[in-house]
């Protein structure tokens, strides 16, 4: 937390060059992690993982497939797609890239660049919270009684 205190609030840009720089590079890496997880999540709902398993345990709910669609396609698209992808995850990446490729014409707005680039990366991370948590929450009516639902009990 000194870091980003002494970053934010110091007078010349030489102070700050060297921080910022490093957190760039662990900002893209951070990222590109971030999309490769979220990619592969988004493909594992897709692959319905309630059929994949054949141990006969409980694994995922069938509904995988409706979630998928409900925040890909459903009412929750808007949501993932510009808050999650476009906000939390592509600006902060064309914002890093360009911080690096045109470094002496960022370097007057470089603290203002880094702070939008943290508020829209956090403004995401938000979103995504959100959106699992309302993806997981399907309103759709069981496709068999609960009461003939067979509870595994191991002993």
């Amino acid at each position: 937390m000194f870091v980003f205190f002494r970053v934010f609030l110091s007078t010349s840009p030489k102070e700050t060059n060297g921080v910022l720089e490093v957190l760039s590079y662990g900002i893209l890496a951070a990222i590109l992690v971030e999309l490769l997880e979220v990619n592969l999540f988004m493909r594992y709902l897709a692959s319905n993982p309630a059929k994949l398993d054949a141990s006969g345990q409980f694994v995922v709910p069938n509904g995988s497939v409706m979630a998928y669609e409900y925040v890909t396609q459903g009412a929750l698209a808007n949501w993932f797609w510009w808050g999650i992808i476009g906000v939390g995850l592509s600006l902060p990446l064309l914002l890093t890239f360009v911080e690096m490729f045109f470094r002496k014409i960022i370097r007057p707005f470089e603290n203002l660049v880094a702070t939008v680039k943290f508020a829209s990366i956090l403004t995401g991370g938000t979103i995504l919270r959100f959106v699992i948590v309302w993806g997981g929450d399907l309103k759709a009516p069981l496709n068999f009684p609960p009461a003939l639902f067979q509870i595994p009990i191991t002993g």
